[in-house]
């Protein structure tokens, strides 16, 4: 298994449950050597995600939960360990190795708009890394609205990120 490298992809999508989204991010995984993509809003059905499962790499959603909002794929030479107690419905974490000597943690989180703003899983997987010195990327659908964005009126998260 290979340590992800400068060559590596990485790709954060929203896929808003669509079969057409997941094709053209099936399409561009064929094309890719080493790629990662942390998602959101997978398409499902029958509880099981689809689109990516056919595909030769690695898929991480929460199998406790019929409809995952957030997962995780690699392509097959990529070595992602699932952080499982820090997954969930809405967050899915996998630590990988990134030299020799270093990890670091990849999240895909979806944050529902009725949520408050930061998932009680996420937090305690950020003063997890902070505790054990590891790198930590999040790649979130924070449903954050502000005029600014393009939205009518702003909801809370919104206002706390142009304070």
């Amino acid at each position: 298994m290979a340590c992800p490298s400068s060559k590596t992809s990485l790709v954060q999508a929203n896929l808003h449950h669509s079969e057409t989204a997941s094709a053209l991010l099936r399409k561009w995984f064929e094309v890719q050597r080493t790629a990662i993509a942390l998602t959101q809003e997978p398409w499902v059905g029958a509880g099981k995600i689809k689109g990516l499962n056919n595909l030769k790499g690695k898929l991480f959603p929460n199998s406790e939960h019929d409809k995952p909002r957030a997962c995780i794929y690699t392509t097959k030479d990529i070595c992602a360990q699932p952080l499982t107690d820090f997954c969930s419905r809405d967050i899915y974490a996998v630590a990988l190795q990134y030299t020799q000597e270093r990890r670091l943690v990849l999240t895909s989180v979806y944050m529902p708009e009725e949520d408050t703003p930061r998932p009680h899983d996420l937090g305690r997987l950020v003063n997890f890394c902070e505790r054990t010195g590891l790198e930590v990327v999040i790649a979130t659908d924070a449903n954050s609205h502000h005029p600014l964005w393009g939205m009518e009126r702003p909801n809370e998260r919104g206002k706390v990120l142009v304070e």
